[in-house]
């Protein structure tokens, strides 16, 4: 079975004492990762202890005590031992139980755990656990890893036909994103149902689970904010539109934004009274998903002007394997309409255009940007580029540290 480019990295992380976490969007290859860690966990002759939390028994005696797993796994002897617990975030208070058996047993356990972000962005997760923790997050494949899963390496670009190939299979990334089962799924109506199920059960679990209680208003929200991918969020014109307060429009897209479905970036900006900085911007965490809510699966070039945000979300989704958080990513909009799509890491920008020829209408933008932010270098870049900038880190994925 082919591996998530982060395995790499979660092994790199194994030697270290702090609790590995693991979260992500349900379905992204999670509870697959932690089953290949212990795989190679067992198979170089380590201890290994292996949990799900689905499984009521297990979750209600670590529930009653954290202590309770002492009981189900063998310290004694040399060397550590790894436990694997899968779905923590079922647990009543997951920082609490990680934090007493990091801080008591860290030298004889090491854990490796996996969960939804619904305990991730919580501000108790975050302090409890300051300094014991290292956060990966998974999210929607890259299209290195796209392209990893389908058997084809980058290098064939430098050929006519690879580079043909990579184009088709860049065009496919585009409209049916990068869940692992789409991914993998034979034909477009297998991929389909694959969608179908992620939206109307999987994220329906995180509703219920979350005790949202206007499920329909939850789901009226990702349908107009799909619309919106890539422009300026306006919490007002979204609360007029699905009839709600914008006090649950924040609530919405708290809960969206811990269960990875949809980011919002902050803009940059350096003079207030020039630039708008109320305004975040929207972006979906796959474009499967987007195009599925958008009920639009035709071509790129077919689109119209909405492929240009179709262009931006894919291009996003690849920009959160080269930070460290997604705060890292930024935009850049003046009250003059001229705008920069993404600013990372305040050092490279990138300004995205669907078609080739363009890019030169770009060049008022660039000017104006520059005028505030001299130092940054900016990129404009068409499909054809974005793909191959793409393609220039294959490899690379996103680390968070606390």
């Amino acid at each position: 079975m082919k591996k998530r480019f982060l395995f790499d990295q979660i092994v790199a992380h194994l030697e270290s004492t702090k609790v590995t976490v693991i979260v992500g969007a349900r379905q992204t290859g999670k509870t697959t990762i932690l089953k290949q860690i212990e795989a190679f966990l067992l198979q170089r002759g380590d201890r290994c202890f292996s949990f799900t939390l689905e499984d009521y028994d297990i979750l209600s005696d670590f529930n009653h005590s954290p202590k309770n797993l002492l009981n189900a796994v063998e310290t004694k002897g040399d060397g550590r031992v790894f436990v694997l617990i899968d779905e923590i975030q079922y647990l009543k208070d997951p920082s609490n139980f990680l934090k007493l058996i990091y801080d008591g047993y860290r030298e004889k356990i090491k854990l490796i755990v996996t969960g939804s972000s619904s305990f991730y962005m919580d501000r108790g997760f975050k302090d409890s656990l300051a300094g014991r923790k290292r956060i990966f997050p998974l999210y929607s494949m890259s299209f290195g890893e796209f392209l990893h899963f389908k058997g084809v390496s980058p290098r064939s670009a430098k050929t006519l036909a690879g580079k043909r190939e990579i184009s088709g299979l860049f065009t496919e990334y585009l409209i049916w994103g990068g869940y692992p089962e789409v991914v993998m799924s034979q034909n477009e109506d297998e991929r389909m149902e694959v969608l179908r199920e992620l939206i109307y059960s999987y994220i329906r679990k995180d509703i219920l689970e979350q005790k949202i209680k206007r499920e329909d208003k939850f789901f009226q929200l990702l349908k107009f904010l799909s619309h919106q991918a890539g422009g300026l969020l306006n919490k007002n014109e979204v609360a007029r539109n699905i009839g709600v307060s914008t006090t649950a429009v924040d609530n919405y897209l708290y809960f969206s934004q811990k269960s990875f479905h949809i980011f919002t970036l902050k803009p940059l900006y350096k003079n207030r009274q020039k630039e708008i900085v109320k305004m975040g911007k929207v972006f979906f965490g796959d474009c499967g998903i987007l195009n599925f809510l958008r009920k639009d699966f035709r071509k790129p070039e077919d689109r119209g002007k909405s492929v240009g945000s179709l262009l931006e979300n894919a291009f996003f989704i690849n920009l959160l394997y080269r930070v460290r958080d997604v705060e890292d990513i930024k935009f850049w909009r003046d009250k003059a309409g001229h705008e920069i799509d993404f600013v990372v890491n305040e050092t490279t920008g990138f300004e995205l255009t669907f078609g080739c020829g363009a890019r030169g209408t770009k060049q008022k933008n660039l000017n104006a940007f520059h005028q505030s932010f001299s130092s940054i270098s900016v990129s404009v870049l068409c499909r054809d580029d974005v793909q191959a900038e793409l393609l220039r880190y294959p490899r690379t994925v996103g680390k968070v540290e606390f």
